[in-house]
């Protein structure tokens, strides 16, 4: 059994924000490099005003303890392709809450990755229910140790937006480096 950290928020006139105690009762890690992991997560959230987590869904102010379990599965890191799941599920303020995260990665050489990834979230609650998802691409060049340009694509349901960032890294020394980026997002316009 381990236990990694807690963290513990109090507000500024000292009450209990939130505390959250993180253990891994089952953490394995196999000669092939395979990682298998269970943690048990007991949370604790005082909301001190009603908190709006998705447009008509408010959940009350008061206290709320819930409990968090994660099951997490990582392939081998030294192979060409790459396979990782984590399953996060449990109560969830007045209901219960399920996360569903998958990711493969393509590794062609030292020089090309590729990375799809998609997470997916089921909340149902007492004041109602909802479903997200958010999907993500990665493609990563390295054209030396020195200089790398990596790129990402996200898009999610609850907007329906579109984001990309480039980055190209330079290392011009050890410790000075230069950084062109970037950014763009195409928004879904939508009239009421």
């Amino acid at each position: 059994f381990q236990f990694n950290y807690t963290e513990h928020y109090n507000t500024v006139e000292h009450a209990v924000e939130s505390r959250r105690i993180f253990t891994a009762p089952l953490n394995w890690r196999f000669h092939n490099g395979e990682h298998l992991e269970y943690n048990w997560v007991p949370t604790f959230e005082r909301l001190f005003v009603p908190f709006e987590i998705r447009p008509g869904i408010l959940i009350p102010s008061g206290d709320y303890w819930f409990h968090r379990h994660r099951f997490e599965f990582n392939s081998a890191q030294n192979k060409r392709w790459m396979f990782d799941m984590t399953y996060w599920g449990g109560t969830f303020y007045t209901g219960t809450s399920h996360e569903l995260r998958t990711a493969v990665l393509w590794r062609k050489d030292r020089h090309l990755t590729a990375q799809f990834e998609l997470q997916q979230f089921f909340v149902n609650l007492k004041e109602g229910d909802f479903t997200a998802r958010l999907a993500l691409f990665r493609l990563n060049y390295s054209f030396s140790p020195r200089l790398t340009l990596s790129n990402f694509v996200q898009f999610d349901t609850d907007s329906g937006n579109i984001g990309l960032q480039s980055r190209l890294r330079w290392i011009w020394k050890p410790g000075n480096e230069v950084f062109v980026v970037f950014n763009h997002a195409w928004q879904e316009n939508t009239i009421d």
